[in-house]
Order: structure tokens, then C-alpha cells, then sequence
């Protein structure tokens, strides 16, 4: 338990883990996208949150993220790792059908002593300094990221090569931080690296066993329209014969959008 002091009382405080989510420009992306997109895209978020958080945990839905709780002795900052990781891991999936524009989140997590607001909602309302700390954690974070203060660190249970400690000093207006605590980063294991920078602008690697599951998610006409423009699509190996015989659509598709085929003369048996 935590304490706080009040009217020269000490008084005993719950501890929480205290989780923040959030999806990084949400404004932006409802006036570049039709509604109704954004509308499926924020649903699909929110089940994935919920779906996350099968270990359970109190869960709060806000506009466009959410806010999710655990008790502290009940395994709260490894649940919420947890919790997260799976997050960032459907966001890549979701991601990686390209069915929508692509999303990013951030995530803050703080562990410590809450005062529990009952009466308001079917849910339990906590605030105070952990509720705040992990909000302003998470507008810190980095995109596709976990922030987290150090006593989610210790007590999650982690081993330690699984963060990375936060260098750069965060603002985190309002809150009084002592200058000895320290921020980390939990590494978490991604679909997509890395995690702080756009993952299809420099290329998309995708391994497939066999060509028929290859043709299936990504046939030709698929590559061309998600390509930008001026780039360079490298054809090799048995799929050269698959690229010659496009159709004239998908060939005009190609010189419209000023795309270079780059076809590499290897074995057909390759």
C-alpha cells in the first residue's frame, strides 16, 4: 500500500497499474479519410484493447484510446506488459492487411498508490499521481512504443534486457518527479521493426513458402497500387514469367504511376 498524507493523517492508498493508449493522430486522420474508415479503423482498435486484456483488468474507453487498470498484487505491471505487447502485436497485423491507412499508437504505464472514486460509472475511477504519470507517459512515447515508469520495471518481474532506458528528459508538465527517477522503454516483441519510424517507407519484406499464398496476398495488381510512385519493383526467379504476361491495364497502371519494373535474370528454376 501506499501512503498519503491528509489533514496530518496518514491514509492508506490502493496500488494500481495504471495504462494509458492512445491512437497518434486521430485528428489528421479523420479529415483525410472517409468517416466511416475511421469510424471500422477505431472500432478494430478498441477490440483489439479489449481482446489485449484477457488477463483482465479495469478498462475505460476514451474518444480515441483507452485507459486500463490492474491491481498492483495481483501481477498488475506484468499483466499490463503483457497487455500492451499484445496490443502493438494486433496493431501490426491489423497493419499488415493494409485494408485501411495505417495506424500508430503509444502507450504509458505507472505503477503506484491511486485514490479510487466508487459511485461514478459501473467502473472504478482512480486518480492521482500514477493516473496522471502514466497519461503523461504515454503523450511522451514514441510511436508504436511502451513508456513506463521504473517501479513497473521492478516489479513486473521482466528480465532486464527487455528495456531500454529512456535518455532524453520528458516534460511532464505538472507532476513533481524527482531528478533521480528513470523512464524505460519495454522492448516488445514486434511484427514490424523498427518501431519508431514508419515501417513501409523504405520497403516491405514478406516471406512466403510457396507462391500460390503469395499471388493470394499480394498479387500483381495489389503491388502496383500500394507502390509509391517512382519506385522500383524487383521481379526474379519463376515470378518473372507470372509479371510478363500482365494484362495492358496493369501495364498502363505501371507508366501512369512512373513505377520501374526491375526484372533480375535468374533461373527460371530458382
Amino acid at each position: 500500500m501506499a501512503a498519503s498524507v491528509n489533514n496530518g493523517q496518514v491514509e492508506e492508498l490502493p496500488e494500481w497499474t495504471v495504462m494509458f493508449i492512445d491512437l497518434i493522430g486521430s485528428t489528421e486522420l479523420k479529415y483525410k479519410v472517409d468517416g466511416v474508415v475511421v469510424a471500422e479503423v477505431i472500432k478494430e482498435l478498441f477490440t483489439i484493447i479489449k481482446d489485449s486484456l484477457k488477463e483482465g483488468g479495469e478498462i475505460k474507453f476514451t474518444g480515441d484510446g483507452a485507459m486500463a487498470s490492474f491491481r498492483k498484487e495481483e501481477r498488475g505491471p506484468l499483466r499490463a506488459l503483457r497487455a500492451a505487447e499484445r496490443i502493438l502485436q494486433r496493431v501490426d497485423r491489423m497493419n499488415l492487411r493494409f485494408a485501411h491507412p495505417r495506424i500508430h499508437v503509444r502507450i504509458g504505464i505507472a505503477t503506484g498508490g491511486c485514490y479510487e472514486v466508487s459511485g461514478v460509472g459501473s467502473s472504478i475511477e482512480l486518480s492521482g499521481k500514477t493516473a496522471d504519470l502514466a497519461a503523461r507517459l504515454e503523450g511522451e512515447a514514441e510511436a508504436d512504443s511502451i513508456l513506463l515508469d521504473e517501479t513497473t520495471k521492478e516489479c513486473s518481474g521482466q528480465p532486464e534486457h527487455r528495456f531500454a532506458k529512456c535518455d532524453r528528459r520528458l516534460p511532464l508538465k505538472g507532476i513533481p518527479i524527482l531528478t533521480t527517477e528513470r523512464f524505460y522503454f519495454f522492448k516488445a516483441d514486434r511484427l514490424l521493426r523498427p518501431p519508431n519510424k514508419d515501417p513501409y517507407s523504405e520497403g516491405l519484406l514478406a516471406l512466403y513458402l510457396d507462391r500460390p499464398s503469395l499471388f493470394r496476398d499480394f498479387p500483381a495488381a495489389r503491388l502496383i497500387r500500394l507502390a509509391k510512385r517512382n519506385s522500383t519493383i524487383l521481379v526474379a526467379g519463376r515470378t518473372l514469367k507470372y509479371w510478363t504476361e500482365l494484362g495492358s491495364e496493369m501495364r498502363w497502371a505501371i507508366k501512369e504511376n512512373g513505377i520501374e519494373l526491375d526484372r533480375k535474370s535468374t533461373r527460371l528454376n530458382s
